[in-house]
């Protein structure tokens, strides 16, 4: 007997909502959307992003959102992060994952983001988070990764 309720997580959208509700000019805001178009996670199955190319991979680069990981990925990188940013919560079954994989953890440059990277490297033996030189605070990684690219310093 098949299930209704989906158990993987197939589609998030990214909303600026205001203090009125209108999507416009306001706050981040991440809706969860089910495959059958209701939103939430109750009853969905958590995995990191981007999963079947972490399977695969022997070096992982974590970062902080989906944008950064896909700027990553079209680097010929493989990339994952979490489904709530550097409020993401570790689950146990992420551990085998990582398993005897490289890791690379690229923080955001802020409070949030280097928690976020201490949290993740607390959780996988032997990853190592990358602080990049000379990074302002509260500048994202993915800012400077176009540059980091086109000057060579990215391989």
């Amino acid at each position: 007997m098949k299930s209704s309720t989906p158990t993987t997580m197939r589609a998030a959208r990214f909303c600026i909502v205001n203090s009125g509700g209108s999507y416009d000019n306001g706050t981040k805001d991440f809706l969860f959307q089910k495959p059958d178009g209701t939103y939430g996670v109750k009853g969905l199955r958590r995995a990191p992003y981007n999963l079947s190319a972490v399977l695969e991979a022997s070096t992982i680069y974590f970062v902080e959102g989906e944008l950064c990981a896909d700027r990553v990925n079209e680097t010929w990188r493989v990339a994952t992060t979490l489904d709530s940013g550097s409020k993401s919560k570790w689950l146990s079954e992420y551990d085998n994952y990582f398993k005897g994989k490289e890791v690379i953890i690229l923080p955001d440059n802020d409070v949030a983001g280097l928690e976020y990277g201490t949290m993740i490297a607390s959780h996988i033996p032997g990853s190592k988070i990358v602080l990049l030189p000379g990074l302002k605070s509260k500048v994202y990684f993915t800012s400077i990764l176009g540059s980091l690219v086109y000057q060579g310093k990215w391989r």
